[in-house]
């Protein structure tokens, strides 16, 4: 009997210091998913930062199908980099084998630059969803 009492004892604390679920308290992790165009062609290679007010960057590699996708970006206006001038290690420009090597895309150099990028986006809570339609710079 003392037994249980002193167990009922010593778990009584921890019982009551138990995360708590509630949706309000929970913070909301951030994520932007998309796809990566330039010239109405997918990049099918590269790298996206995002860079936040802070100045924090988070980067996403750009898969074979444009797809990229970055988590637990703070809410806010955030500065978008993309960087494809790095073509990936072992592959020949010159092969025409859609199948096995990446299409080569040579994007304007003001898209990789943090100075210079015209691109921008506003994150809001949770996921969400933003598709880069690339243009030739003048």
């Amino acid at each position: 009997m003392r037994y249980c009492l002193l167990l009922s004892l010593l778990t009584l604390p921890v019982v009551g210091c138990g995360l708590s679920t509630n949706a309000s308290t929970v913070p909301t992790v951030n994520t932007v998913s998309g796809t990566v165009t330039y010239q109405q062609k997918t990049l099918e290679y590269g790298i996206i930062t995002f860079i936040q007010s802070d100045g924090r960057k988070l980067k996403s590699i750009i898969d074979r199908q444009g797809r990229y996708s970055i988590s637990g970006i703070k809410d806010g206006v955030v500065k978008i980099v993309v960087d494809s001038s790095l073509f990936p290690e072992g592959l020949s420009s010159g092969r025409t084998d859609k199948n096995t090597f990446p299409t080569r895309l040579s994007l304007p150099e003001q898209y990789a630059s943090e100075s210079m990028t015209p691109l921008s986006f506003t994150v809001a809570p949770g996921a969400q969803e933003h598709h880069l339609v690339l243009e030739k710079m003048p």
